[in-house]
């Protein structure tokens, strides 16, 4: 695309407390291309470090509920990179995770101590623990519907009682509810088309706002029912990230 031929793409931008983060790649040079994790303050926005990920194509930034660690799940070479960010003007890279196909989606159960990661080309799911000082890969699931087309994992929530995950799955048009203790798909909710960016519509947590890429508007979910609530009016083409305010 266009926007791949600039310097330094930014790929996906996340705030925690007075920071934000942001991967980017430039995709002007050579693979591994370039591919930093950057922390920029705020209230300033100046940029007050940049770190290589140690991956190829960084993407998704997660925080840990305690904002010391960034996990970022690198594309290309499906592998998940651990910054220490306790100080955001020298981050350090600790760990380099190798993960099942193109990684995108993590999420954090409450107390930090696990990840839910989801797995857009090897279409399944993928658990990290945090054992000690370091995360491990503890598990791997099955492709969703193996051996029929499992689709593409993409966006992870996390109830707030850390029981499930909610993952979007872009190829299949679904929004999967995942078993975090059982490490199963339960269930599974008929969406928009190409579901991509999802969050809870309001503090209740019941309800969950769904960007539908390929239907170009947004859908209401009600997790207790699965049923669709409401469809937006479209909101222009390709409807996919969505910010909290």
């Amino acid at each position: 695309s266009k926007s791949c031929q600039q310097e330094n793409t930014p790929l996906t931008v996340f705030a925690k407390n007075n920071f934000a983060f942001a991967t980017t790649t430039n995709f002007k040079i050579e693979p591994p291309f370039h591919n930093q994790l950057s922390v920029i303050d705020i209230k300033t926005g100046k940029i007050l470090s940049s770190i290589d990920t140690g991956g190829k194509w960084s993407k998704v930034i997660a925080i840990t509920p305690d904002g010391k660690q960034a996990l970022v799940s690198n594309w290309k070479s499906s592998s998940i990179s651990v910054i220490d960010i306790r100080n955001p003007e020298k981050p350090l890279l600790s760990q380099v995770i190798e993960i099942q196909k193109c990684p995108r989606g993590i999420a954090f159960t409450s107390n930090g101590k696990t990840a839910i990661i989801a797995n857009f080309y090897s279409g399944n799911i993928a658990e990290l623990q945090k054992i000690g000082s370091e995360w491990k890969l503890v598990y791997e699931s099955e492709p969703f519907d193996f051996p029929h087309f499992s689709g593409n994992p993409r966006h992870v929530l996390i109830s707030p009682d850390n029981s499930v995950a909610y993952i979007s799955n872009k190829g299949r048009n679904l929004i999967h509810v995942w078993s975090i203790p059982g490490r199963e798909f339960i269930k599974s909710i008929t969406v928009g088309k190409a579901p991509n960016t999802i969050d809870y519509s309001d503090k209740t947590k019941t309800k969950i706002l769904v960007s539908c890429s390929q239907s170009d508007r947004v859908f209401l979910v009600d997790l207790v029912s699965g049923k669709i609530l409401g469809i937006s009016p479209q909101t222009g083409k390709n409807t996919t990230g969505m910010c909290r305010l």
